[in-house]
């Protein structure tokens, strides 16, 4: 077996590889396609370098999720999908047919305007997601767990314009809902001929978290957002081991679990999900019940000494039991844990820099894990317990507390508390109303909220109505970005700095 190097100047030249003693050379083979920005010679030199049998499993398999993770957009990692077109006459008839069925759920408008190719194109008329299950029938309250739908696919319907004539377009449509799409729209819509091409290919990050229907309910927004949790909880690791993937020979985790010719590469599959910190950080549960349908066994925890935490590999900081580690090797691990984002690894040791017995020196290291925790929270009323935590413990060793409000001001903007915000808007401007710096930063948070314009002044008489009491009932998430209102509870007009 082989391995090319990479040299600009002339043809690439063949070495061999397959010795344990040649290994630091190849892996300085790898180094030049890295100083390059060439992603596809990484992966096809990692990939190579996983072949090599004189190489332990492990480290076979890691060489060769390291090949799919420098190109993630890989097709070997992606999922590939259809994409499902037909003309239509009358393209108002067939937004009222699919509005009126109880699997189809439109897009916002405003989600609509962003789907154009380039700015010469026209955006569609309208948009639905189609869903697996019916919806509820009632929305005043959240439904139980089992009912919340998912969607399966998205369908556009175009105009007339000069060059074309009125059309549907149906995307992300994976293989295996593919009959089940085409027999619901051709039900629905009536009489048109569906016409099938592949799609883009669905990166793998997206695949395995469900596609969570855009449905109004009402609801309180720590309701929605526990209902959110539980939903990843209960149905990310099925949608982790349904994906079927060229890695796998297009079969997935779960269909391909007693096939041990195939073990190497649900191994591999497994190491790939498991570097996604959008996936990690939701609970290791979720990672744990993955493996369990996979039948692999996940690797084992690390526990090192203290002078060997700057040797472990960034793949496998989450592994690591600090539970004896020092202050100066905690420390250490949460800010390397922040730059490369190995957010379970953060949790743990952020927990334990906060209970540990810190010298003078290293306090600010426990305002910095409590910082860390708060951004890192699994939930809004986690996040502002841990930070009136945080503020005590500042304003016990007077350490300004700046930063702590203006996450505040987010946290209870999110949580739907406008006692809280109006309160914490209010503290800040009166402690800190002369620091030009904190004002901007208060100033841009509400801007960003959609709560004053530009110039400072209101936008509006009181906090933005969020969904919870809107009438729509949208069910609402703090990832999205709008504020609750008060309910109605009474209350002044709100104030901002620069309205006195």
């Amino acid at each position: 077996m082989t391995i090319q190097t990479i040299n600009t100047d002339r043809a690439p030249a063949a070495i061999p590889i397959c010795g344990m003693d040649l290994e630091p050379k190849v892996f300085g083979v790898i180094n030049l396609p890295i100083w390059r920005g060439d992603t596809d010679a990484q992966s096809e030199l990692l990939k190579k370098l996983s072949e090599c049998e004189s190489l332990d499993h492990e480290q076979r398999v890691r060489h060769r999720a390291m090949s799919a993770l420098v190109d993630p957009t890989s097709a070997e990692i992606s999922v590939p999908v259809l994409k499902l077109h037909a003309d239509i006459q009358d393209p108002e008839q067939v937004e009222m047919s699919l509005m009126a069925e109880s699997r189809f759920v439109s897009l916002p408008p405003d989600l609509l305007a962003g789907m154009r190719a380039s700015e010469d194109d026209v955006p569609p008329r309208s948009g639905f997601q189609m869903l697996d299950r019916d919806k509820p029938d009632s929305l005043e309250v959240l439904p139980p767990l089992e009912e919340v739908p998912e969607a399966i696919s998205l369908v556009f319907v175009y105009g007339k314009q000069t060059d074309r004539a009125s059309r549907i377009e149906v995307l992300d449509v994976r293989k295996p809902q593919l009959e089940d799409v085409r027999s619901r729209l051709e039900s629905v819509v009536g009489d048109v001929q569906l016409q099938e091409e592949q799609g883009e290919l669905l990166p793998l990050l997206v695949a395995c978290q469900p596609a969570v229907a855009m449905i109004r309910f009402q609801a309180k927004p720590a309701e929605a957002e526990k209902l959110q949790n539980d939903l990843i909880t209960a149905r990310m690791p099925r949608s982790i081991t349904s994906i079927e993937s060229p890695l796998l020979g297009g079969g997935s985790l779960k269909s391909t679990c007693d096939d041990d010719s195939l073990k190497f590469e649900r191994t591999v599959m497994m190491r790939i999900v498991e570097q996604y910190d959008a996936i990690v950080s939701k609970g290791q549960g979720i990672i744990d019940e993955a493996y369990n349908i996979a039948k692999l066994v996940p690797l084992p925890m690390i526990k090192p000494e203290a002078g060997e935490v700057e040797s472990i590999s960034n793949e496998d900081l989450n592994r690591i039991d600090s539970s004896d580690l020092d202050a100066e090797s905690l420390i250490y691990l949460l800010q390397r844990s922040q730059q490369v984002s190995a957010t379970p690894m953060l949790r743990r040791v952020a927990k334990q820099i906060i209970e540990a017995d810190l010298n003078e020196e290293q306090q600010p290291a426990k305002l910095l894990a409590y910082m860390t925790l708060i951004n890192a929270a699994e939930g809004n009323e986690k996040a502002l317990s841990l930070l009136e935590e945080a503020k005590a413990f500042a304003e016990a060793k007077d350490i300004p507390i700046s930063n702590l409000l203006l996450s505040e001001v987010s946290l209870r903007l999110s949580a739907g508390d406008g006692p809280g915000f109006q309160q914490t808007v209010e503290t800040l401007s009166r402690r800190y109303g002369n620091d030009p710096e904190v004002m901007a930063r208060l100033q841009q948070t509400l801007m960003a909220y959609g709560l004053i314009s530009p110039d400072g002044s209101p936008r509006q008489a009181g906090p933005p109505a969020g969904p919870a009491d809107s009438g729509g009932g949208e069910l609402w998430t703090p990832d999205s970005g709008t504020p609750a209102s008060e309910g109605g509870s009474g209350g002044g007009k709100l104030w901002v700095p620069g309205m006195d």
